[in-house]
């Protein structure tokens, strides 16, 4: 089987879980669908040297998101942040008022407003405390899993995870 034709499949394989840990970083689906094609441009340059020392969908979770963290310094970076500040709105009210309105399927919205109360949730957590919380609670990985991805031990994965169920009691 050629190479391009086992990255397809693990693409099809991987691909819902990967755009969940994307849109779970970065909070916005438009932003993940970027990450997301990042990522994954990234995979296939990569993948023939795949030496196979973790799984591929822990490489492939690695790889999202290091594309995820590197999108979030860019959009900060990114002046639509000083110009939402200057109307007085977040970035989200900023982009949401450049939509053009539609009426939406119930479940849809309350998707949307589950995904950013998610997303506002973890966005106070400081980066690692984050990531770890979206890979064991929100995505459901194992301790393991999250370990190899983040590549930090399982004690810091656990640590991690208390702090960043603590910061959220006191909130």
């Amino acid at each position: 089987m050629s190479s391009a034709i086992e990255f397809e499949r693990i693409y099809a394989e991987n691909f819902n879980s990967l755009f969940k840990v994307a849109l779970r970083i970065t909070g916005n689906p438009h932003d993940a669908e970027d990450v997301l094609q990042d990522a994954f441009m990234n995979a296939y340059r990569s993948f023939d040297g795949f030496k196979n020392k973790s799984s591929v969908s822990t490489w492939l979770y690695r790889i999202t998101v290091n594309s995820s963290l590197k999108y979030i310094k860019y959009r900060k970076a990114f002046p639509v942040e000083r110009m939402a500040l200057e109307k007085g709105v977040t970035v989200a009210e900023f982009f949401e008022g450049l939509k053009d309105y539609r009426q939406v399927e119930d479940e849809i919205l309350y998707n949307d407003m589950r995904e950013t109360c998610v997303h506002m949730f973890t966005e106070c957590l400081p980066v690692k405390q984050r990531l770890t919380f979206i890979l064991r609670v929100v995505m459901n990985l194992s301790v393991i899993e999250t370990s190899n991805i983040l590549e930090i031990s399982e004690s810091a994965v656990k640590t991690n995870l208390y702090r960043a169920r603590e910061s959220f009691k006191q909130a």
